[in-house]
């Protein structure tokens, strides 16, 4: 009798935490993923996200916030995979085509992450980076700090296009990386880095006296690379006169 009853209480049990897990919806799985994302339990994280999903495919922040877990653990075609899975849905989305860019820039593919980054400028309405003069730049430029309360438009113009700039950098389009920059001073973001960024674009164009110029507007902020670039273009002679000492 007393081992019908025991029997009886762990079927109940089960029974219990098996309809509290049935209760569960997308943003309670969500909630834990979080919570193991913030603890680093990326791997446990993932399948709450993916039980999210199960729950509301439509869960734009599920899809991202677990390529965001793969990204941290260097796993960037799971990452790729996980926002294709939200642009499917949402071929328009800001985050998922901002963040595939920033993976397939991790894997040396710059010009793959450049086509991700133009779409994602282009969800955001279109941006003319090679402009930075006209009344309609500086809308685009500064309507990131108007609020909105769609997912697509979480990621500010001013950080894609930063981030654009670098893979224009490592792909040899300097034109275009100058072009990005250009408009990330404007905005006031990452200024000296910006500036510094310009000047190594101005010299691999061979453009010195605008090199120093960016150089020289860089260490105004303190970028210590643009000062020791500063003081090499200061002194240009410098390096013919080690190589002639080696020589002697």
């Amino acid at each position: 009798m007393l081992q019908f009853n025991m029997r009886n209480r762990i079927f109940a049990l089960l029974f219990a935490l098996g309809t509290l897990t049935g209760c569960k919806n997308a943003e309670d799985y969500f909630s834990e993923g979080q919570n193991l994302s913030l603890d680093g339990n990326y791997p446990r994280a993932i399948v709450k996200y993916k039980m999210a999903i199960q729950k509301n495919q439509y869960l734009k922040d599920s899809y991202i916030q677990m390529g965001i877990c793969y990204e941290y653990m260097n796993q960037y075609d799971s990452a790729l995979q996980a926002y294709d899975g939200l642009l499917k849905l949402y071929p328009d989305n800001t985050a998922a085509n901002y963040y595939s860019g920033i993976s397939k820039y991790r894997q040396q593919k710059y010009t793959e992450a450049i086509s991700y980054y133009d779409r994602a400028m282009e969800s955001k309405g279109g941006f003319h980076a090679s402009d930075t003069g006209s009344i309609q730049t500086l809308i685009d430029l500064f309507k990131d700090n108007f609020e909105s309360e769609n997912a697509e438009f979480d990621i500010p113009s001013r950080e894609i296009l930063f981030d654009r700039a670098m893979a224009h950098y490592k792909s040899g389009k300097f034109k275009n990386a100058c072009d990005d920059y250009s408009n990330c001073v404007l905005q006031n973001y990452n200024p000296g880095t910006s500036y510094y960024m310009i000047g190594l674009c101005r010299l691999a164009r061979k453009e010195i006296k605008y090199a120093r110029k960016a150089f020289f507007q860089a260490s105004n902020y303190g970028d210590s690379l643009a000062i020791k670039k500063l003081s090499f273009l200061e002194n240009p002679n410098t390096g013919s006169r080690n190589v002639a000492r080696k020589k002697a």
